[in-house]
């Protein structure tokens, strides 16, 4: 008797409600010796009804935990006291006693923790492995043998056992329920059970829980819909705060214009759910809805998030590439292509783990299945480790002028698979990274001073030596004297790494310096003696090297000119030996 006395003061000390629903289970498990099968049958239904109703307990009433530790010293301190004196009846007695309360202890702990883990970032897979490893402490105590001296403690050793197994059944039945455990329903937390009550008083009492229910569920999706916008607004502008560091209204306007429609489909999806959540009130909604639910969600975060690296992390960039020039737009555009590819799979994981898929498992067999997925891809993989040696190598960069092979155009963009192009002609390419990083590009932006000018400039064959001589010489003496044109003493920036290489490598050539100037009489053509006329712009833009271009043409007209020379042009002369002779 003290025995039972014992288990239902400590049963007592639970939520009243709870208590008497597992006394209930714990008396329904004794029972069942000597019983027929129909009788089995009723029992294991009388059961499941109570366990049913303990889980709704357990999803609406908090738990209040116990301290248990000074009625589990006192008995581990008669324990050690009798075995000392070797009294193997009394020690076995504590003993049973002690494992009884210890399993009320761990049962209420574990009921109290499952509660506690009903958060959204709390997994069903960890909640399962809490409660399993509950009920490996749980079947630790049933290790009690009795022998001859003790036999009179048979039956308080089956009231353990049968405790224990009540135990194990209500952790087993809370763990096939786990997803009804995680709900984490809004409404749960509202006091819904007291608005339905006082909305019910003023129905008819047929239908006064059912109507109250749909009452309130349309009452408060209405009102969550209407506000939708201002509640989208409220969150929006808690989120703009990130958005100080932009300078232009324009930009934070546009930004908080981008993310706010994510938001405003959360808040609808939201208050959705809560209407129905409110009809299933006191369940929980049906899992299949849920799981829908959960999929809508993940594929609006993922939205959002996305939106928010488009609006917030790139304005932050472009504003900090503004301001420093020494980060590399294309390592910032790459970053954040690298950021929607993450993105993109923890969302994609994500549903398929909603709708129940072994995620574990396909990741397992995505490694087993490696290189078949390699072979697949191959080319694939190719140009995304062909866009990180492109970036590597610094080849070019977002607007240079390159040319690969038959491809030449400025660049637009370098992506994670392939690279923009656009062509003189206004067409747009796409060229995969592999083409570029095993192709010989040519880049005319890698060059800080000298845009080349080479000509030839035909006189007539009538022009003395004298007369080509003086043209050569003031053609040069004009170049030297050309403020636009390179010279050799020009003043450069070489920066400060490239003195230390000085001495090791060809520094103008590495920079992209060039100064070389000739003017000379090069050789006789088929119908002009020509003057070689070679130099190099100061500048590497191709509109201001067209005008400097033009101004060097105009001069030397002016200079020919000047020197009584002729520009030649395409011509035969024709000589006969002999004229035939005419007959009469």
């Amino acid at each position: 008797m003290k025995f039972f006395i014992i288990v239902f003061i400590l049963l007592g000390r639970l939520l009243a409600d709870p208590q008497s629903i597992f006394g209930e289970i714990v008396n329904t498990n004794s029972q069942t010796k000597n019983k027929s099968v129909k009788e089995m049958v009723e029992s294991s239904q009388k059961k499941l009804a109570l366990m049913e109703e303990l889980l709704k307990e357990i999803q609406t009433t908090p738990i209040k935990t116990n301290n248990y530790d000074a009625l589990i010293n006192s008995l581990q301190s008669e324990i050690q006291t009798n075995e000392e004196i070797e009294n193997n009846y009394l020690t076995k007695l504590k003993q049973i006693e002690l494992n009884s309360i210890l399993v009320h202890q761990i049962l209420e702990h574990s009921i109290y923790e499952i509660q506690q883990k009903n958060t959204i970032l709390e997994s069903e897979d960890n909640l399962k492995k809490y409660i399993n490893n509950a009920i490996e402490k749980i079947e630790k105590l049933q290790n009690i043998k009795l022998d001859k001296d003790t036999k009179n403690l048979t039956s308080n050793l089956e009231d353990l056992l049968v405790l224990i197994s009540s135990s194990k059944e209500v952790l087993r039945f809370l763990e096939l329920n786990s997803s009804s455990l995680l709900s984490n329903s809004v409404i749960s937390y509202i006091g819904i059970n007291h608005i339905l009550n006082a909305i019910s008083t003023i129905l008819p009492e047929s239908q006064s829980k059912l109507l109250s229910k749909i009452i309130l569920s349309s009452f408060v999706f209405v009102i969550l819909f209407l506000f939708k916008n201002t509640i989208a607004n409220i969150i929006v502008k808690a989120i703009a705060l990130l958005s100080t560091f932009l300078e232009s209204t324009t930009l934070q306007c546009k930004v908080k214009a981008q993310i706010n429609r994510p938001i405003v489909v959360l808040i609808l999806i939201l208050s959705v759910q809560i209407s129905i959540g409110i009809l299933f009130y006191p369940h929980t909604i049906d899992k299949k809805y849920d799981m829908w639910f959960n999929c809508l969600y993940i594929i609006s975060f993922a939205w959002l998030f996305i939106l928010i690296f488009k609006s917030y992390v790139i304005a932050f960039l472009g504003e900090m590439i503004e301001k420093n020039n020494t980060f590399r737009k294309e390592v910032m555009n790459l970053i954040l292509k690298v950021m929607y590819f993450i993105i993109f799979i923890i969302a994609t994981l994500a549903l398929l783990k909603n709708f129940g898929f072994n995620v574990s498992a396909i990741i397992a067999s995505l490694g087993i299945g490696g290189i078949a997925v390699a072979l697949a891809i191959k080319d694939l993989l190719a140009n995304f480790f062909a866009s990180i040696v492109l970036l590597l190598d610094n080849s070019f960069n977002q607007g240079d002028w390159v040319v690969c092979g038959d491809i030449e155009g400025t660049i637009v963009e370098m992506g994670l698979r392939r690279t923009t192009i656009r062509t003189f002609d206004n067409a747009l390419l796409f060229v995969p990274n592999s083409l570029l990083a095993n192709g010989s590009v040519k880049n005319w932006n890698r060059r800080k001073v000298g845009r080349r000018i080479k000509m030839l400039v035909g006189v007539t064959y009538s022009s003395s030596k004298e007369q080509v001589q003086a043209c050569v010489n003031e053609i040069k003496e004009m170049l030297l004297n050309h403020p636009e044109v390179a010279k050799e003493g020009d003043i450069r920036d070489e920066g400060k790494d490239m003195l230390l290489k000085k001495n090791i490598i060809s520094s103008d050539d590495l920079l992209g310096y060039k100064h070389n100037l000739f003017v000379s009489f090069d050789s006789f053509g088929d119908s002009s003696l020509n003057i070689l006329v070679y130099c190099f712009t100061k500048t590497t833009k191709w509109s201001e090297w067209m005008n400097v271009k033009e101004d060097i043409l105009y001069k030397i007209m002016d200079i020919v000119q000047k020197h009584n020379l002729s520009f030649a042009f395409p011509s035969q002369s024709i000589y006969i030996e002999s004229m035939p002779k005419i007959q009469n």
